[in-house]
């Protein structure tokens, strides 16, 4: 969710022709988008419509896996702050 929420507001910035790079510590969220695809079928919505919204907007959003240590969005996605 966090991902097509990126995209969308991407979106709703008006970028276009650009490629964003999101850095998760969800290896299952990394996968699936690398994938294209996931064995859930709320998953493969989910991932079918950042592909369609990606396709239609012309903005690339590319995913690779940060460890939780490393991630400064760790503790605020769960209402931790410094």
């Amino acid at each position: 969710v966090a991902v097509e929420l990126c995209l969308r507001t991407l979106i709703a910035s008006h970028i276009t022709n650009a490629t964003v790079w999101i850095r998760s510590d969800n290896t299952t969220v990394v996968g699936c988008l690398k994938k294209g695809n996931s064995r859930g079928s709320e998953q493969n919505f989910i991932i079918r419509k950042i592909i369609e919204l990606m396709q239609l907007h012309k903005v690339w959003v590319k995913c690779t896996w940060i460890s939780t240590k490393d991630n400064p969005a760790d503790g605020p996605s769960r209402g931790i702050f410094p």
